[in-house]
């Protein structure tokens, strides 16, 4: 697994403009990894980033609107995810743990970077994700 240390000019607080918008884009067009993919792994998330995407229905078919959290681990991996639990999760960690970037709304630096597990718990109608702090 690739580090992507362009992501880190989010989360130095000296990093150079033109290296942090970089960083930032490359977040928000390029994530690697899956939250999905590292159930049970412990992570320290530095940052995350809040958009929207377009997914398509695996019932039928349609495209549909989803909220999106875009993260970067203290290593510089980054992380996608459009599950409602994730989701909720970061932002429940933003409102708490979050500092929200001076220039970019949409994204919150964790100082010092918080440490947790991505879960799969059980629900009424099938399964969630959610992530847990250690």
């Amino acid at each position: 697994m690739k580090e992507n240390t362009n992501a880190l000019a989010l989360i130095q607080p000296d990093a150079d403009e033109l290296e942090a918008k970089k960083a930032l884009y490359n977040l928000v067009n390029s994530a690697e990894i899956s939250l999905g993919d590292c159930i049970n792994k412990t992570l320290s998330i530095a940052a995350a980033a809040f958009t929207e995407c377009d997914v398509t229905d695996r019932n039928t078919g349609e495209l549909k609107r989803r909220a999106r959290v875009l993260a970067i681990d203290s290593d510089g991996k980054t992380y996608h995810t459009t599950s409602a639990g994730l989701v909720s999760s970061f932002e429940n960690l933003a409102t708490i743990f979050g500092q929200r970037h001076s220039k970019y709304e949409n994204y919150v630096v964790f100082q010092p970077a918080v440490v947790g597990t991505v879960e799969k718990k059980p629900t009424p109608n099938g399964q969630t994700y959610v992530f847990k702090l250690n």
